[in-house]
């Protein structure tokens, strides 16, 4: 027997199993208890009634117990055409022998969601391009990001790249038991440590050089923090950069493969395409966010808009993150606003897997997987830690199968006509960033 209340989404349901009926579920499951055990002294299923209520009794009745409910709710959700859009929370349970089971369930339900036609949305694809001047501009980029570097007999300057071995000494103390350091890196872009760079600059290589330096009590070295370190440099090599010219050599350098001018700037062209692509997708998905909120009017379930909520406001400064998080539902900041877009987007997504059947085949989801532990040196180790945990399994899959559905809508949405270079998709795409941050 089942009860259900309910108040727009919230709702209450009330399990009761009669006595009758859990035990004769108890009987029957004695039964196969009995045909299954092997005790010493008795005949297969001769195992009298009372050793195994001593022996297994406990157990039977709380396994029994909790699948009569778990079928039950089941049957009630079916019944009442609910679909849980939160863990439901257990209240006022009574799981005893000879009386009804009884358990009280409360949770938000999933929405109503009439789909519209997503052509017929206030939101845009752009349709972007690679010109000749973003090609120009990214090959810039890429000289200056990778500089030709000759070795110098001068003092060290600022945007030198310098080599250097070191020991140091805290007190009487040595650093590391006083080890041999080695550290390289390009003087002002503190890859050596601000504070050394600045011992370096007007040094010559091939010195020695002892100097002191003051940390400060929040130096992300804990041995050397607050303290007074005193450094013994060996300038090992000074090398200073120059432009670096497009050409093959160049193109084997920075890809580590052998390639004709021609060659690099058709995959450069690919490569500048994929992300305008990609970043043309981020931003139609931010105004599709915006105008589901004005199309789609159902109700959104407290629990998942309050979740969406705290994950925005992870980055913020704690003051402004409790008073968002206090005020809760009744924030005036933009980002509730943001929030319950983003979440009416999750649940028609959702709603679209569901009418469109996407699945997510064994392969996909291994291969999502893999995605996230490319970089580990134990691939293979990483892949069976994760599938070890059945829930992050879960959540991987829903998180494809909420891909392949905003893959799907997206899609829908009409193309701009107008076509949009990649420099000029940068700078609309920071506009926006700007703007969301306002």
């Amino acid at each position: 027997m089942t009860s259900l209340k309910q108040d727009g989404l919230k709702c209450e349901l009330t399990v009761v199993i009669p006595t009758e009926e859990v035990n004769q579920a108890r009987k029957e499951r004695i039964k196969k208890v009995k045909k299954e055990i092997h005790l010493n002294g008795f005949r297969s299923n001769q195992v009298p009634d009372f050793i195994i209520e001593q022996r297994y009794g406990s157990r039977i009745s709380k396994e029994l117990f909790e699948e009569l409910i778990a079928n039950n709710i089941q049957d009630a959700f079916k019944k009442h055409n609910i679909n849980p859009a939160t863990s439901p929370k257990r209240e006022n349970e009574s799981l005893e022998i000879g009386k009804p089971l009884k358990v009280t369930l409360k949770f938000e339900k999933m929405p109503d969601i009439e789909l519209k036609p997503f052509d017929q949305l206030k939101a845009k694809r752009l349709d972007p391009k690679i010109d000749k001047k973003d090609l120009e501009t990214c090959v810039k980029d890429l000289l200056k990001q990778f500089p030709q570097w000759d070795v110098v007999k001068r003092e060290i300057k600022k945007g030198d790249r310098v080599e250097l071995e070191y020991t140091a000494k805290i007190g009487k103390d040595s650093y590391k038991s006083g080890e041999k350091m080695i550290k390289s890196g390009v003087i002002g872009e503190h890859q050596i440590g601000e504070a050394l760079e600045k011992k370096l600059v007007g040094l010559m290589p091939g010195t020695q050089n002892q100097f002191t330096i003051s940390f400060k009590k929040d130096f992300h070295d804990a041995e050397m923090a607050g303290k007074k370190v005193d450094f013994d440099v060996n300038i090992v090599k000074v090398e200073a950069s120059k432009p670096s010219k497009l050409d093959e050599s160049f193109i084997e350098r920075i890809s580590g493969s052998k390639k004709s001018v021609e060659e690099f700037d058709k995959e450069l062209e690919a490569s500048l395409l994929s992300q305008a692509t990609n970043m043309s997708k981020q931003m139609a998905l931010m105004d599709l966010e915006e105008t589901i909120g004005k199309t789609y009017d159902f109700d959104l379930p407290e629990t998942i808009i309050l979740n969406e909520l705290e994950a925005r406001c992870s980055r913020l400064e704690e003051k402004k993150k409790e008073k968002i998080l206090a005020d809760g539902l009744k924030s005036k900041d933009p980002l509730l606003k943001a929030a319950q877009n983003s979440v009416r987007l999750g649940l028609i997504a959702a709603k679209v897997a569901q009418v469109e059947n996407f699945a997510v085949s064994e392969k996909e989801l291994t291969d999502y997987i893999l995605s996230f532990g490319q970089h580990q040196q134990d691939v293979e180790g990483f892949f069976k830690w994760f599938v070890q945990d059945k829930e992050r399994v879960y959540e991987a899959r829903n998180r494809l199968l909420h891909q392949k559905a905003l893959s799907f809508i997206l899609d829908q949405l009409p193309v701009d006509e107008k076509k949009i270079s990649f420099n000029e998709l940068q700078k609309l795409a920071k506009e926006r960033q700007d703007e969301s941050k306002d």
